[in-house]
């Protein structure tokens, strides 16, 4: 009977002809998070590796499969969270916190994320694979038990980053600069915080207390914390730009340079558009910028002409 109720279910979810129901599906997928998963791609392509359609072939399919993985973790959290997400003013507008998708269904889908996600990795490599299930074990440890643990659990979403950093370079076979991996700690460390400043928010003003460990990080100095980040953050890529990208041609090692102002732009304004909208995702923030999505682009244009100068 298990079995039957799982298959017609299953149907159900991959074949509904309503259209509405498949709006709601993937909007449980949580796909605008995928951006970050853009990560996998930067060890091949700030180490200067010879690219082949081979190599993009398998970053494409470890950020595919990568992406299933998250979307699998990202329903797991809006199920286990579903009692909470339904106080918050933004959260409950999800798919699962209002009750369009089923908690039996979403278990459906979160099944069938990680068994597609886990087979493409596998496809790729057994190290990839390894990394994209540690993946998934942290984030259902964070979520059953992490969570509860001031400053510990900050620890799983941060390793996620470094995880789709580790997953690039295994693929591409290029070591990671010390650098990048400095700069990904930190901007990943000051979108955590952003976002427990939201749920501190959101506790002083309506009283939810959407986590147990919001009363800890309310007497914190949070907004000072962020902006020390964002400082953090653009030095530690001035640094990168200067000891690695002094050596190049004269005629493209000042480039890089103009890149610093830039990034500190995109950053900061970041920071205060995420402040008025301190409970909306990151990425729908960082997407509704245009001063930071110009400063991203044309930084990372004059970054890779730099980086390739056949290119310029």
């Amino acid at each position: 009977m298990l079995t039957e109720a799982l298959e017609v279910n299953t149907e159900s979810i991959i074949f509904t002809k309503n259209e509405t129901q498949r709006v709601k599906l993937l909007r449980a997928l949580s796909i605008n998070q995928w951006l970050k998963n853009i990560l996998i791609f930067i060890p091949a392509i700030f180490a200067t590796v010879a690219w082949s359609f081979d190599l993009l072939s398998q970053l494409a399919l470890a950020f595919l499969g990568f992406s299933f993985i998250a979307s699998a973790v990202y329903v797991h959290n809006d199920i286990t969270d579903k009692k909470f997400d339904a106080q918050h003013p933004e959260k409950k507008k999800r798919s699962i916190a209002s009750g369009e998708i089923s908690i039996q269904n979403a278990r459906i889908l979160q099944f069938l994320l990680i068994a597609v996600g886990a087979t493409l990795l596998f496809l790729i490599s057994n190290k990839v694979f390894i990394l994209g299930i540690a993946y998934l074990i942290i984030n259902l440890l964070y979520s059953q038990v992490l969570k509860q643990i001031p400053l510990v659990d900050l620890i799983p979403i941060i390793s996620g980053y470094f995880i789709r950093l580790l997953i690039g370079e295994d693929i591409a076979e290029a070591p990671l600069s010390i650098w990048i991996l400095l700069m990904v700690g930190l901007l990943a460390t000051y979108l955590v915080l952003m976002k427990r400043q939201g749920d501190v928010q959101l506790f002083t003003t309506t009283g939810v207390q959407h986590r147990k460990t919001v009363v800890f990080y309310s007497k914190m100095n949070l907004p000072v914390t962020t902006m020390i980040l964002i400082h953090a953050i653009t030095l530690v890529f001035a640094a990168y730009i200067h000891f690695v990208f002094s050596q190049y041609p004269e005629e493209f090692s000042n480039l890089p340079y103009l890149t610093i102002p830039l990034t500190y732009i995109a950053i900061f304004s970041y920071h205060r558009s995420a402040q008025k909208r301190i409970q909306k995702d990151p990425i729908s923030t960082l997407l509704r910028n245009p001063l930071s999505l110009i400063c991203v682009g044309i930084s990372f244009i004059l970054l890779v002409v730099t980086l390739y100068p056949a290119l310029g």
